[in-house]
């Protein structure tokens, strides 16, 4: 499954998507509810009506919700990121752009109805005077290996190096709402699983962080399966995918034996391929040292053969042998040279 994918399912739990709203914007106090979220087609920008010429200018988001606060209503998406996108912030303008062409559609396509009424500027536009949007807001949240080195504002995107200072305060800036979860010290602001998922995610580059985790920790011996789903996409064993139903019990999955188990495998499977690999090792050295020692036992063989059969002595018989050396090394040298 593709990372994108299990957000989104992860996510559609609107208990999850308050929690990480209430975490993000409200620093955890609990401003949003579960009951006071309506999911919305995440499809963004001007839907042109039948018999329009304009174009279609469409964008698809992970998730949005319609949330009311009090007495009034925002629409809040998550975009869930895995790698570093340069064009970012001109991305999310265009999604909370998009949003608000949405709704202007959605209030002209009820002036219709009551356009007889209308005179002037609010006929020609069916747009009244009165006519109001409701916030949109944007949310990222990156859990991308790499640090975010990309731009966060739309004028972080903008070459103002060789234009006066006037123009930077001209153009109109956009400023990205972005939350790196491996840079995360604290997750306690969240109340639902998403601090568990977090955690996870922010400790997955270190198997030894993540084996405490999982193991202090009592909810990941009894995770739910979308939770399961979106953790093991960050976590550096590949097995994990494969064996959840393995793990399972009453439709809840044991993250935590699964994890250590396959971490223990992982482990013997090293020193297996690493006693293979120093037994190699282990050959070539012997057959080195066979070498040598062969080389060793013919020379004394043959100053032997020369004390016994010339009649020298054992310092003569070594000289000898050292003179044959030699000889060997002028001939080897002679014919690399006649060879270049």
């Amino acid at each position: 499954m593709k990372k994108d994918t299990v957000w989104k399912a992860y996510l559609s739990d609107d208990r999850r998507f308050a929690d990480l709203v209430n975490g993000i914007m409200f620093h955890g106090a609990q401003a949003v509810s579960a009951k006071d979220l309506t999911e919305r087609d995440t499809q963004t920008g001007y839907m042109p009506q039948p018999g329009e010429r304009r174009q279609r200018s469409i964008k698809i988001r992970d998730t949005v919700r319609e949330v009311r606060l009090h007495d009034g209503l925002v629409r809040i998406g998550i975009e869930c990121e895995e790698y570093v996108d340069y064009s970012m912030p001109l991305r999310d303008l265009g999604y909370t752009a998009g949003e608000y062409e949405k709704q202007a559609a959605e209030i002209r396509r009820c002036i219709r109805q009551e356009l007889s009424s209308l005179h002037g500027a609010e006929r020609m536009y069916r747009f009244k005077k009165d006519s109001r949007v409701i916030p949109s807001v944007s949310l990222i949240l990156y859990c991308g290996r790499d640090e975010w080195n990309g731009p966060r504002t739309l004028h972080d995107m903008i070459d103002f190096a060789d234009l006066p200072g006037e123009i930077r305060e001209w153009t109109q800036d956009y400023r990205m709402h972005i939350l790196e979860v491996r840079k995360m010290k604290d997750t306690s602001m969240f109340c639902t699983d998403v601090r568990h998922v977090l955690d996870f995610i922010r400790n997955s580059s270190d198997k030894n962080a993540l084996r405490q985790l999982v193991t202090e920790d009592p909810y990941y011996r009894n995770m739910e399966e979308d939770a399961w789903n979106v953790i093991v996409q960050y976590a550096k064993v590949g097995k994990l995918v494969n064996v959840k139903d393995y793990y399972r019990e009453d439709g809840k999955i044991d993250m935590c034996t699964a994890l250590i188990e396959l971490l223990e495998d992982e482990r013997k499977e090293g020193e297996k391929i690493g006693e293979l690999r120093g037994e190699k090792r282990g050959v070539k050295r012997g057959v080195k040292r066979g070498v040598k020692r062969g080389e060793m036992r013919a020379e004394k063989k043959y100053i032997r053969n020369l004390m016994k059969n010339l009649n020298l002595t054992e310092k003569q018989a070594m000289a000898a042998l050292e003179i044959k050396k030699r000889h060997r090394l002028r001939s080897f040298i002679k014919r690399t040279r006649g060879s270049n």
